[in-house]
């Protein structure tokens, strides 16, 4: 499901950019990914007898503007055209955390 929904977002960049501007797939892929998430099976699993499971943490990220940043003004340009294109600027990661250190 998640290879689907990836797809479909790739298909979008790659369509518009902007006020219909194409972008270029190298372009594309220096923004963030909009979805980073380890493995939620994985996680809550315990590794061992002895071992308690790791804890799976689901968060939203803002990246925070940076106008100097030729990175930010892509990401601000492409995210502007709300009604192709996904915002680059808001991430979604899930974590494991198997133990604190």
């Amino acid at each position: 499901m998640t290879n689907i929904i990836l797809t479909l977002g790739l298909c979008c960049a790659l369509l518009g950019y902007g006020q219909g501007e194409f972008i270029e797939l190298s372009q594309y892929h220096r923004m963030p990914k909009l979805w980073k998430l380890d493995d939620y099976d994985e996680c809550l699993q315990s590794p061992g007898p002895d071992e308690s499971p790791g804890v799976y943490c689901a968060n939203t990220v803002v990246i925070r503007p940076d106008n100097r940043s030729d990175l930010w003004r892509l990401i601000e340009d492409f995210s502007s055209d709300v009604k192709r294109n996904f915002n680059h600027a808001v991430l979604k990661r899930g974590v494991c955390i198997q133990r604190c250190r």
